[in-house]
């Protein structure tokens, strides 16, 4: 925080606070807010005290900030001028955020030079794909592409940024073939979570119980076989005011079960605070009409007597017993290109000026949930979504 800090200003960040005393969790959950931003005023973090959960949403803003700037070594050309002049381009008939065939091969798009991290090669990537801008026919821009954050990502190194960029990616691509699961599936999906899974759970569980809320966790499988959790908070008491007794969901994914859990965990306990704080932007108020009608009664459970323990899967260590994160981006790239990602990038962003790192990471054939016109199946992810259907 102290790198960040002083460019606070100059990332248009106005103001930093805390938002965990609005819902009775007590989940540390913090805000940044950026009143001119060309996407999301209000940037949401977490973490396991005060401290991260500031740092997490400071970050969040950053990062954000930093997709809207657009580079000046951008070039505009068409698709098939690209390929003439030598450049390789992504294949966008495997990447799921765009609508390929609303796109001509002859129209001229802006595109950024990224390395593969599969190949080692370079390649063209439209900008569409990497920046961030919600406006309405940005510069730019072409309404081909779905514009999200999905993959947006920083930290304190490149390496950090990369880890986070592609664990997003993973788990939204769980989510979207989840999403397809039958009633049974998803049954079996739920975990018994302990608290032993991580040191950090404890407290979290601890903290969910006093405040008379349910929680329920599932474990979201694909194909890469790395950790992916889907966390469901909701009010085992009819007493709860509307926004808090709100059924809300976070997802996790990590090479660790136990930090996926937290993570997904947390996400949901932010999910709700938004409700309450009324602190996104994006939600049209059918978010909060129906939040005193959806619960998830404790007792639901009573007739699932032995539900599948977590099985925990511990990511690699350095010396010093923190994960090494330049090991763990090489296995998860390693893994992803056994079920057919054959290009997968991470286009650095300009932030090293503000004294931390920032990098959009694309992926053919991940996919993501179905929403709009813009979002396309890949052909991994048609066969997951038949696979979760049947």
């Amino acid at each position: 925080m102290s790198r960040l800090r002083p460019h606070f200003s100059a990332l248009g960040i106005t103001r930093l606070g805390e938002l965990t005393g609005l819902d009775n969790l007590g989940l540390p959950i913090a805000f940044a807010t950026r009143p001119n931003s060309l996407s999301l005023s209000v940037s949401l973090g977490k973490g396991a005290d005060l401290d991260s959960a500031l740092v997490s949403a400071a970050m969040e803003a950053a990062e954000t900030a930093i997709a809207e700037v657009t580079p000046k070594d951008l070039v505009k050309l068409s698709a098939r001028e690209a390929r003439n002049r030598g450049f390789q381009v992504v294949d966008l008939d495997r990447i799921a955020r765009c609508h390929p065939h609303r796109l001509n091969e002859d129209d001229k798009i802006s595109w950024i030079e990224a390395l593969n991290m599969i190949s080692g090669e370079r390649f063209l990537v439209p900008w569409s794909l990497v920046g961030l801008d919600h406006r309405l026919s940005p510069p730019n821009f072409n309404n081909s592409f779905y514009v999200t954050s999905d993959g947006l990502a920083s930290g304190n190194s490149r390496g950090e940024a990369v880890f986070h960029g592609i664990c997003e990616l993973i788990e939204r691509d769980a989510l979207a073939s989840w999403q397809f699961a039958g009633d049974d599936e998803i049954r079996r999906s739920q975990l018994t979570v302990t608290g032993d899974e991580d040191p950090r759970l404890p407290v979290i569980l601890e903290a969910i119980s006093a405040s008379n809320s349910s929680l329920r966790v599932y474990e979201m499988r694909t194909d890469t076989g790395i950790p992916c959790v889907m966390a469901i908070l909701g009010a085992t008491s009819r007493q709860s005011a509307a926004a808090t007794s709100a059924t809300c969901g976070g997802c996790g994914c990590h090479p660790s079960f136990g930090h996926a859990i937290v993570k997904a965990v947390t996400e949901a306990a932010q999910a709700r605070l938004a409700l309450v704080a009324g602190a996104r932007d994006d939600f049209s108020s059918s978010h909060y009409e129906p939040a005193d009608a959806i619960r998830l009664p404790a007792a639901d459970n009573a007739n699932q007597p032995s539900l599948p323990k977590v099985a925990r899967t511990a990511t690699r260590r350095s010396g010093n017993g923190t994960p090494d994160i330049d090991l763990s981006v090489t296995d998860v790239a390693a893994t992803l290109a056994r079920v057919g990602v054959d290009q997968l990038f991470a286009v650095e962003l300009p932030a090293q000026q503000f004294g931390i790192s920032a990098v959009r990471v694309i992926a053919t054939e991940l996919q993501v949930p179905l929403q709009g016109e813009r979002v396309q199946v890949t052909p991994r992810g048609l066969r997951n979504l038949k696979a979760a259907a049947a």
